[in-house]
């Protein structure tokens, strides 16, 4: 019986190392994805910049290619946080579903439990009952250890930002003649290096973790272990108002 129950944690344990590897396997291959689109922004620019080698005055026509080049730009930037965003949430819910189906498991076993009682269960019920425990607790942390819910609300934001650009572009271009026809002061360099400036300020990874979770899976393992953990004490604001040394007696 002995030699089946470390047959089961060995195998418990070489699955989650093999889960663990597989991570990280999928996840240098998703890093060089998610940085293809930046990638392409670096060879379009030095494209761009070898056309731009002569020093005379750029033409109207060629001002334009280069908001077409930033066009294209924003594209691969939206690409590159939508990718994120995509991971980030789809972690988020599949963590959310193994926590789910975890519950469920454990809840059934705890019937059978409850039923015979602890000492009179099956070995195999009981080591099935605590990895489940296990499993449901640790995906429950892990979302908000590598914040995937904020990386998720954060490379969307990103995403829309960037679109929004690609409008304004687009919002340009279709109103430039009208604009000349109105007589109205517009300038495609101040354009340029409006959007520009905006890329430059947008510019950004987000890929995060949360040290609070850290703290909440060592907190955990103290548990595990029996360890005391200090009370939290809450923090309640003052209402007194400071008092200024100069002025106190």
């Amino acid at each position: 019986m002995t030699l089946r129950l470390l047959l089961v944690a060995g195998s418990l344990m070489l699955f989650l190392f093999g889960v663990y590897k597989l991570h990280n396997w999928r996840t240098k291959q998703n890093i060089e994805k998610y940085l293809e689109p930046y990638q392409r922004t670096d060879e379009l620019i030095s494209t761009r910049l070898n056309t731009l080698k002569s020093e005379r005055q750029l033409t109207e026509e060629e001002k334009v290619a280069t908001l077409y080049l930033q066009y294209k730009i924003l594209t691969d930037r939206k690409t590159h946080h939508k990718e994120l965003a995509t991971y980030f949430i789809s972690n988020y819910y599949a963590s959310l579903l193994v926590v789910l189906f975890s519950a469920i498991g454990c809840g059934i076993l705890i019937f059978l439990i409850a039923t015979k009682g602890w000492g009179k269960t099956s070995n195999y019920i009981k080591v099935s009952f605590l990895a489940l425990v296990f499993m449901a607790a640790f995906y429950a942390i892990f979302p908000n250890v590598f914040g995937q819910k904020q990386n998720f609300e954060s490379n969307l934001a990103a995403f829309i930002k960037y679109d929004n650009l690609q409008y304004e572009i687009f919002n340009y271009m279709t109103v430039r003649d009208a604009l000349d026809s109105l007589s109205v002061s517009h300038s495609t360099d101040s354009m340029i290096t409006y959007i520009n400036n905006r890329i430059i300020e947008l510019n950004n990874m987000y890929i995060s973790t949360d040290n609070e979770g850290l703290k909440e899976i060592n907190e955990m393992m103290d548990a595990v272990e029996g360890k005391e953990m200090p009370p939290r004490i809450p923090q309640i604001p003052s209402s007194k108002k400071p008092v200024d040394p100069a002025t106190n007696p």
